[in-house]
Parts: C-alpha cells; structure tokens; sequence
C-alpha cells in the first residue's frame, strides 16, 4: 500500500540524516536517534540497521577509520 511505502520512504530519509550527523561525529547516538525523530532508541537502532546493515554504532566506527 501507499501508506506502508510513505512510511519507509520517511524512515529511508531519517536513517539518511542520521549517517550524515553520525559521519560529523558530534552527538550521541541517542542524541541523533531523538534528532532524527526516532521515539525509542531500539527503533532507531533497528531501522538502521534493516536500511544501513550495520549498526549505528557499527556505521560511526566504519566512517571514523
């Protein structure tokens, strides 16, 4: 449905932000998670690892090398 693809599209722009502020290295993840409209930081945690496959955590780690 419409609905579901609106949804994905809005997280696909979230997690999207998300890599950019965790690239810059200035905010928690927690922070970022809450920034980037995330209720939980289980559901951001899990969102961008369905969209990214790697963690938040994982994702910062790689970029900062």
């Amino acid at each position: 449905s419409s609905a579901a693809s609106d949804v994905y599209k809005r997280q696909e722009m979230r997690v999207g932000y998300a890599c950019k502020l965790l690239a810059l290295g200035e905010m928690d993840i927690s922070q970022i998670a809450v920034e980037c409209g995330f209720d939980s930081i289980t559901h951001f945690n899990r969102t961008f690892k369905q969209l990214v496959n790697l963690t938040p955590t994982q994702y910062r780690s790689n970029i900062m090398k």
